[in-house]
């Protein structure tokens, strides 16, 4: 099957081209890694396919409209766990 019966065709089965579909993949591997690990967004962007940084900036722009950054800020799970597992200091409540 020639590359471009291969791709008209997969369309037609799925909804998108197999470029689309490989960009939504590696979309969906950055967002794990962004709320799961610590690893830097250069390092995530390398791992996942995009090449650089700004490359995976422009897919997340313009497929969620949110930075890698502020989306690790936003959803990630290790802030989240850190946060509860730190003691709380003085939270507003007299001790009796």
């Amino acid at each position: 099957m020639s590359p471009r019966n291969f791709a008209r065709s997969y369309k037609a089965k799925t909804g998108r081209t197999p470029a689309k579909a490989v960009e939504v993949f590696r979309l969906e591997a950055a967002r794990r890694l962004l709320e799961d690990t610590d690893h830097g967004v250069d390092r995530i962007a390398r791992s996942c396919g995009f090449g650089d940084e700004e490359r995976m900036r422009t897919t997340f722009q313009r497929r969620l409209a949110i930075s890698p950054r502020d989306y690790r800020r936003r959803f990630s799970t290790r802030s989240l766990t850190a946060a509860v597992d730190e003691p709380q200091e003085n939270c507003g409540v007299a001790d009796r």
